[in-house]
């Protein structure tokens, strides 16, 4: 497999990972009671910020497969 392909993957595994991540956060979040509800909003819109980052460069990552498949034809 070429390299590249490798990387892209890899972004792909990564993002993967991030949404694990985020589920599990965004679960010990409301499980807390020392938290008012205004707060656990605010940091539950935080977490999911970042995993929407993770999904754009998700995104990107298979713009740039798509690309390089096309300029090995």
């Amino acid at each position: 497999m070429d390299e590249s392909f490798k990387l892209v993957a890899e972004i792909d595994n990564l993002e993967s990972e991030v949404d694990i991540i985020e589920r599990l956060l965004i679960s010990r979040l409301s499980k807390r009671d020392d938290l008012d509800y205004g707060l656990k909003i605010l940091y539950r819109d935080f977490i999911t910020m970042i995993a929407n980052i993770s999904d754009k460069i998700e995104d990107a990552g298979d713009e740039i497969e798509i690309i390089i498949a096309l300029r090995k034809v």
